[in-house]
């Protein structure tokens, strides 16, 4: 594990993006997923690291929402666009478990 620059990570999403699983999503999907990546590494800093969760992480949607709860709790509110976005993402991990439970599994 170490920093990965954007430039590595954009590298990243386009090998994803490749990867035969892609049949199983739309255009309109992952022309989503690209909005929602570009908006969040055209703000972050090249020198600043991220933490990515994937869906096939089986705590990934608990760790969403005690991010939101711990929000909450600061009395920090999203914008309802935002709250909206975070919520279709915990949508879209719990379809995507339901579908796929033979990939789901513990973070190694």
């Amino acid at each position: 594990m170490g920093y990965f620059p954007r430039s590595k990570i954009q590298k990243a999403i386009d090998a994803a993006l490749s990867d035969d699983r892609l049949e199983e999503y739309t255009a309109g999907d992952v022309e989503h997923a690209w909005q929602n990546m570009d908006r969040c590494l055209a703000r972050m800093d090249d020198d600043e690291p991220i933490f990515v969760l994937r869906a096939q992480d089986k705590t990934a949607v608990r760790a969403i929402r005690f991010w939101l709860d711990r929000l909450n709790d600061q009395g920090v509110a999203l914008t309802p666009d935002h709250k909206d976005e975070v919520y279709a993402v915990i949508d879209q991990f719990e379809s995507w478990q339901e579908a796929h439970p033979d990939r789901v599994k513990m973070p190694d």
